[in-house]
Protein backbone atom coordinates (compact mmCIF):
# COMPACT_ATOMS: atom_id res chain seq x y z
CA UNK A 1 0.00 0.00 0.00
CA UNK A 2 1.25 3.59 -0.99
CA UNK A 3 0.78 6.29 1.30
CA UNK A 4 1.30 9.77 0.02
CA UNK A 5 2.33 12.08 3.15
CA UNK A 6 3.00 15.93 3.89
CA UNK A 7 5.63 16.72 5.57
CA UNK A 8 4.04 16.03 8.83
CA UNK A 9 5.72 13.38 11.42
CA UNK A 10 2.57 11.71 11.10
CA UNK A 11 0.55 9.24 9.10
CA UNK A 12 -2.32 7.06 8.41
CA UNK A 13 -2.73 3.71 6.99
CA UNK A 14 -5.29 3.66 3.85
CA UNK A 15 -7.97 1.18 4.52
CA UNK A 16 -8.24 -0.85 7.79
CA UNK A 17 -4.83 -2.29 9.83
CA UNK A 18 -4.85 -6.26 9.36
CA UNK A 19 -4.59 -8.17 12.64
CA UNK A 20 -1.81 -9.18 13.64
CA UNK A 21 1.63 -7.50 12.93
CA UNK A 22 2.28 -4.62 10.29
CA UNK A 23 5.27 -3.42 9.00
CA UNK A 24 5.57 -0.27 7.03
CA UNK A 25 8.58 1.20 5.86
CA UNK A 26 9.10 4.65 3.91
CA UNK A 27 10.79 6.50 1.77
CA UNK A 28 11.36 9.93 1.07
CA UNK A 29 11.30 11.95 -2.59
CA UNK A 30 12.15 15.38 -2.51
CA UNK A 31 10.87 17.83 -5.21
CA UNK A 32 13.67 16.68 -7.87
CA UNK A 33 11.65 13.28 -7.60
CA UNK A 34 14.86 11.86 -5.74
CA UNK A 35 14.15 9.12 -3.31
CA UNK A 36 15.49 8.40 0.05
CA UNK A 37 17.31 5.27 0.97
CA UNK A 38 14.39 2.63 2.47
CA UNK A 39 13.98 3.36 6.39
CA UNK A 40 13.61 1.00 9.08
CA UNK A 41 10.23 -1.15 9.39
CA UNK A 42 7.66 0.91 11.34
CA UNK A 43 6.39 -2.25 13.07
CA UNK A 44 2.43 -1.97 14.52
CA UNK A 45 -0.03 -4.83 15.95
CA UNK A 46 -3.48 -5.11 15.92
CA UNK A 47 -4.75 -7.03 18.61
CA UNK A 48 -8.43 -7.21 19.57
CA UNK A 49 -8.22 -11.02 20.66
CA UNK A 50 -7.87 -11.91 24.10
CA UNK A 51 -5.49 -14.06 26.18
CA UNK A 52 -6.53 -17.76 26.83
CA UNK A 53 -8.98 -18.72 29.51
CA UNK A 54 -6.56 -18.89 32.84
CA UNK A 55 -5.82 -21.65 34.02
CA UNK A 56 -5.36 -22.32 37.56
CA UNK A 57 -3.92 -25.02 39.64
CA UNK A 58 -4.15 -26.03 43.28
CA UNK A 59 -1.93 -27.66 44.90
CA UNK A 60 -1.49 -27.92 49.07
CA UNK A 61 1.24 -26.22 50.68
CA UNK A 62 2.45 -25.27 54.62
CA UNK A 63 1.75 -28.25 56.94
CA UNK A 64 -0.52 -29.15 59.62
CA UNK A 65 0.83 -26.56 61.92
CA UNK A 66 0.09 -24.15 59.20
CA UNK A 67 -2.07 -25.44 56.65
CA UNK A 68 -2.22 -23.28 53.28
CA UNK A 69 -2.79 -23.57 49.54
CA UNK A 70 -0.78 -22.60 46.78
CA UNK A 71 -2.84 -21.23 43.80
CA UNK A 72 -0.91 -20.85 40.49
CA UNK A 73 -2.25 -19.38 37.15
CA UNK A 74 -1.22 -19.18 33.54
CA UNK A 75 -2.95 -17.62 30.07
CA UNK A 76 -1.07 -17.17 26.89
CA UNK A 77 -1.69 -14.21 24.23
CA UNK A 78 -0.16 -14.99 20.18
CA UNK A 79 0.07 -10.81 20.01
CA UNK A 80 0.32 -9.42 23.26
CA UNK A 81 2.26 -10.76 26.79
CA UNK A 82 -0.61 -11.31 29.63
CA UNK A 83 -0.42 -8.35 31.89
CA UNK A 84 -2.38 -8.67 34.79
CA UNK A 85 -5.08 -11.22 36.50
CA UNK A 86 -8.49 -10.58 38.36
CA UNK A 87 -8.16 -13.98 40.89
CA UNK A 88 -11.70 -14.49 42.90
CA UNK A 89 -12.72 -17.37 45.37
CA UNK A 90 -15.71 -18.21 47.60
CA UNK A 91 -15.46 -20.79 50.61
CA UNK A 92 -18.03 -23.39 51.18
CA UNK A 93 -17.91 -25.64 53.97
CA UNK A 94 -16.90 -29.47 52.41
CA UNK A 95 -20.64 -30.96 53.45
CA UNK A 96 -22.34 -28.30 51.39
CA UNK A 97 -20.17 -28.90 48.14
CA UNK A 98 -21.98 -31.78 47.27
CA UNK A 99 -24.83 -30.36 44.55
CA UNK A 100 -23.14 -26.75 45.09
CA UNK A 101 -25.33 -24.13 42.27
CA UNK A 102 -21.89 -22.21 42.21
CA UNK A 103 -23.40 -18.99 40.74
CA UNK A 104 -25.60 -18.67 43.62
CA UNK A 105 -22.17 -18.38 45.48
CA UNK A 106 -20.56 -14.72 46.31
CA UNK A 107 -16.84 -14.54 45.19
CA UNK A 108 -14.37 -12.30 47.11
CA UNK A 109 -11.57 -11.00 45.04
CA UNK A 110 -8.05 -12.20 45.99
CA UNK A 111 -5.95 -9.87 43.47
CA UNK A 112 -7.55 -7.52 40.70
CA UNK A 113 -4.70 -6.13 38.06
CA UNK A 114 -2.20 -8.04 38.93
CA UNK A 115 1.04 -9.59 37.15
CA UNK A 116 0.96 -11.82 40.49
CA UNK A 117 0.85 -15.23 39.37
CA UNK A 118 1.47 -17.42 42.39
CA UNK A 119 -0.35 -17.06 45.91
CA UNK A 120 -0.37 -18.97 49.09
CA UNK A 121 -3.30 -18.94 51.00
CA UNK A 122 -3.84 -20.10 54.50
CA UNK A 123 -7.40 -22.61 54.72
CA UNK A 124 -9.56 -23.99 57.07
CA UNK A 125 -9.97 -27.94 57.72
CA UNK A 126 -12.81 -28.93 55.84
CA UNK A 127 -13.75 -25.64 53.59
CA UNK A 128 -13.94 -26.07 50.26
CA UNK A 129 -12.58 -23.03 48.10
CA UNK A 130 -13.21 -22.51 44.88
CA UNK A 131 -11.38 -20.07 41.99
CA UNK A 132 -11.90 -18.46 39.19
CA UNK A 133 -9.86 -15.94 37.48
CA UNK A 134 -9.59 -13.96 34.68
CA UNK A 135 -6.53 -12.66 32.52
CA UNK A 136 -6.25 -9.27 30.98
CA UNK A 137 -3.62 -8.68 27.55
CA UNK A 138 -0.81 -5.44 27.36
CA UNK A 139 -3.86 -3.50 25.00
CA UNK A 140 -7.08 -4.30 27.70
CA UNK A 141 -8.21 -7.36 26.15
CA UNK A 142 -10.05 -9.84 28.72
CA UNK A 143 -10.66 -13.17 28.65
CA UNK A 144 -13.63 -14.95 30.13
CA UNK A 145 -13.13 -16.05 33.68
CA UNK A 146 -11.96 -19.59 33.63
CA UNK A 147 -14.70 -22.43 35.22
CA UNK A 148 -14.62 -22.67 38.82
CA UNK A 149 -11.50 -25.10 40.09
CA UNK A 150 -12.25 -26.39 43.48
CA UNK A 151 -9.67 -27.25 46.28
CA UNK A 152 -10.47 -29.03 49.38
CA UNK A 153 -8.64 -28.57 52.55
CA UNK A 154 -7.83 -32.34 54.27
CA UNK A 155 -5.24 -31.95 56.58
CA UNK A 156 -4.57 -34.71 58.75
CA UNK A 157 -2.68 -35.03 61.69
CA UNK A 158 -0.35 -38.60 62.49
CA UNK A 159 -1.07 -40.22 65.53
CA UNK A 160 2.55 -41.10 67.40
Amino acid sequence: TLLSLSSSTSWATVGPLAPGHNFYYFVSVDGFNQHSLLSAAAHVVRDNNPPTVPVISVTTAGGVATPAMEVVLSATDVLSPTTTFDLLYASVSTTQLSGLVTSTLSFTSIASSTTQTTFTLPVVHGRSYLFRARATDGVGNESVFSADTVFTAAYTQDVV
